[in-house]
């Protein structure tokens, strides 16, 4: 035995192909999904007996179940063998199912019947008419492929979680909010309101869309175009109402959760083959320094505690990575949703004790929970649970100073360190003798080597004292600039130059800014705490 089914088209019997004509008129038992469908009445005037579903939409309380019911009913008639006429492919016989539009397009009734009939063995024959979407491309006068378009069911769309986020295909993906999509079965103003308020997230509620009503019916065909608040009010709905959102606008103000979009959107156009020629040149290499730099500018506005800048220092930043993550979709090798919703998972994933029911109840117990979860996703993903070795954690694109705090902590963690800071002390001073001895021998190499090894022993020492080597060197270069710009301050009042004073007399001027800044001194901008003598964390400053 088998399972015809048969699209009935947006609605006009002309529509209807050919072959779907022909497995209508010769079917042996003919169920239609609906009778709400301009096909019913064709079937009734050709004299053509059918049964319906109908029935079920009242039975059962969600969509699933009513479809599954369907499936489950279609393949009981087919394994009774109850039918009006003998079986045969395309009609002829056997159990046709009719549905509106394309059997495989917005259908799943037909998707759940495909898989149960896969599973039990039975064939299944698909015979198409138009959809419903293709109607109403041909109403819009839209190529779908130049929009990028995605279709959307409104009853999965209403359903959805609040957060453009977490939305079902299309509308979930961020690569996808630069398409058009056409929402179906739009069927009462209630779901119409569910649906406007979604899309008002993911495009803003004055993002003009296009109602359509009726696609393919000729005259009877209706399209409206409306902003989408206005999109539920005094308006009718039923099975064959659409809504077409179109492709955003780049350069539009973006909506309510939609600003990162837009951005990637722009990122998008200047990388096309007739956007901005630097742009296109770019690699992931070449943007390296670049996203070095931006952080260091987002820094600097911190630390001169300039919001004002720092906002726009963040939007620099964030450049880079929709940048990198452009590359990364042309190549096919990730896009910005992925960077998105990894960056979610883990974050969710990393804070048990945040979103789920783990405990940690200060910063220790959360850091050594987070390495043990790190442990885990290593060994889900086929890898050890450690790395080969405890350096392969660390950035060696960190500063340097961060750098080496960073390899010393790693060492620490076995028990790879002096067991007070005294140890460090006396270590760094012994650096300093074997620098002096390589500058006497003039060894170049020699010199190269231990200044780095002091300085090495220096971070040590920083960390033993709890304090951030690169931010205290950072605050004592910011200090000697503030400084030096007094002094210039200072030579400029007296009628003088720099460049013509003795050193002796600059160092006068030194010395006089010097006190002046002690009575008045500057704060660290974000400098780290310090443990005192009494052993409490105490904000430090210059």
């Amino acid at each position: 035995m088998a399972i015809t089914v048969v699209g009935l088209g947006p609605g006009p019997a002309d529509l209807l192909s050919v072959r779907a004509e022909r497995a209508l008129r010769q079917a042996g038992t003919l169920v239609l999904r609906t009778a709400k469908h301009a096909m019913a009445a064709t079937l009734r005037e050709w004299g053509v007996a059918f049964s319906t579903f109908d029935q079920l939409y009242e039975r059962y309380e969600t969509f699933d179940q009513v479809y599954e019911a369907m499936a489950e009913a279609l393949l009981a008639m087919d394994a009774s063998g109850e039918t009006s006429g003998s079986p045969a492919t395309g009609g002829g016989g056997g159990v046709t199912f009719a549905v509106p539009g394309h059997p495989l397009i917005g259908e799943r009734s037909v998707t759940l019947l495909l898989a149960r009939a896969r599973e039990r063995g039975v064939q299944v024959e698909v015979i198409p008419s138009l959809s419903g979407a293709e109607a109403a491309w041909a109403e819009l006068g839209v190529d779908p492929l130049e929009v990028g378009a995605a279709f959307v069911d409104a009853h999965d769309l209403a359903s959805a979680p609040s957060s453009p986020q977490t939305l079902p295909p299309p509308a979930g993906r961020a690569w996808e909010r630069r398409r058009g999509y056409l929402v179906l079965q739009v069927d009462s103003p209630v779901l119409a309101s569910q649906v406007k308020a979604v899309l008002g997230q993911l495009r803003g509620d004055n993002q003009p869309v296009a109602l359509i009503r009726r696609a393919g019916a000729g005259a009877a065909a209706h399209i409206e175009w409306l902003p989408l608040h206005e999109l539920d009010r005094g308006r009718r709905f039923d099975h064959e109402t659409a809504v077409y959102v179109p492709p955003a606008d780049p350069g539009a103000v973006p909506g309510p959760g939609e600003g990162i979009e837009v951005l990637a959107r722009v990122m998008a156009r200047l990388r096309a083959p007739d956007g901005c020629p630097w742009d296109r040149r770019q690699s992931p290499m070449s943007l390296r320094k670049y996203v070095i730099e931006e952080a260091y500018e987002v820094c600097d506005a911190i630390e001169r505690d300039d919001m004002a800048g720092l906002e726009e220092e963040l939007g620099d930043l964030l450049l880079q990575v929709l940048f990198q993550a452009q590359i990364g979709d042309e190549q096919g090798l990730f896009d910005l949703a992925g960077v998105i919703e990894r960056l979610r998972a883990k974050l969710v994933r990393r804070h048990p004790h945040v979103f789920g029911d783990a405990t940690a109840r200060t910063a220790a117990e959360v850091l050594q929970r987070w390495e043990a979860i790190k442990r885990e996703e290593r060994q889900e993903k086929g890898e050890p649970a450690a790395p080969s070795s405890r350096m392969d954690d660390v950035a060696r694109a960190l500063p340097a100073l961060a750098y080496a705090d960073a390899v010393q902590r790693k060492a620490a963690e076995v028990g790879f360190e002096w067991p007070d800071v005294s140890g460090a002390g006396r270590k760094a001073l012994e650096e300093a003798l074997e620098l002096r001895r390589a500058w006497a021998d003039q060894d170049p190499d020699a010199t190269h080597r231990e200044l780095g090894d002091l300085l090495f022993a220096i971070v040590n020492v920083a960390r033993y004292m709890h304090v951030d080597a690169e931010l205290a060197l950072r605050d004592a270069v910011h200090r000697f600039a503030r400084r030096f710009r007094m002094v210039e301050e200072k030579a400029k009042e007296q009628g003088r130059i720099l460049d013509e004073m003795s050193l002796q007399e600059m160092d006068a001027l030194w010395d006089e800014a010097k006190r002046e800044l002690q009575d008045a001194p500057e704060q660290s901008r974000g400098g780290p705490p310090v443990r005192t003598d009494s052993g409490k964390l105490e904000k430090g400053g210059s």
